[in-house]
């Protein structure tokens, strides 16, 4: 089986990794009152769907598999904007997150996400339907490695900030990751018009 025929089959495991700490961080990233946590649980949901886009697309002519990276990096644009419009929000408040879980949601998540990077590693220049797959996972190890870092800093400051800060860090990656994307689909997309 060469290398991109077992792109789908990889990607499918993603999927399903990912929706399911998905449903785990959302609820803990509300309790634990953290903006990195709530943001890495609603990247673990657009990358779930993003998987779904780019398994659906493989099948069809290469136009469809760069407006899926297209809606990827959509997706990834507004879950960068939605974090700083959030952290904005939240600067106002007095509310620190519990930072002990924090920091076990972010190991576990950073166990998920670093198992799925290196699955999708080999896929990373593949053309934006992959690169943009791939950028997805590693952002999320990252981020996960942050809100670690955020966690430990909240405890040892009882501070709000460090979470304010690394949700803008990520909220960074996100937007620098879809400009990628939005640029690799525009040189694919010279090819089709």
């Amino acid at each position: 089986m060469s290398e991109n025929n077992n792109f789908p089959n990889v990607v499918k495991w993603a999927l399903v990794l990912n929706f399911v700490m998905f449903v785990i961080e959302i609820g803990f990233g509300f309790y634990a009152n953290s903006l990195a946590l709530i943001f890495d649980a609603t990247d673990f949901l657009g990358d779930s769907l993003n998987y779904a886009i780019a398994i659906y697309v493989l099948s069809k002519p290469k136009k469809w598999q760069s407006l899926s990276a297209l809606i990827k990096a959509a997706f990834m644009l507004s879950f960068g904007i939605y974090v700083l419009a959030n952290g904005i929000y939240r600067v106002s408040l007095d509310e620190i997150p519990k930072a002990n879980i924090m920091i076990e949601i972010s190991i576990l998540a950073f166990a998920i996400n670093f198992l799925v990077s290196a699955m999708l590693f080999k896929f990373r220049d593949g053309g934006s339907n992959q690169k943009s797959v791939w950028l997805c996972s590693r952002n999320d190890a990252i981020n996960n490695v942050m809100t670690i870092i955020a966690g430990i800093l909240t405890i040892n400051f009882n501070s709000k900030w460090p979470d304010l800060i690394v949700a803008a860090i990520m909220a960074f990656l996100a937007i620098s990751a879809s400009i990628v994307v939005f640029r690799e689909v525009k040189k694919e997309m010279k090819d089709f018009f």
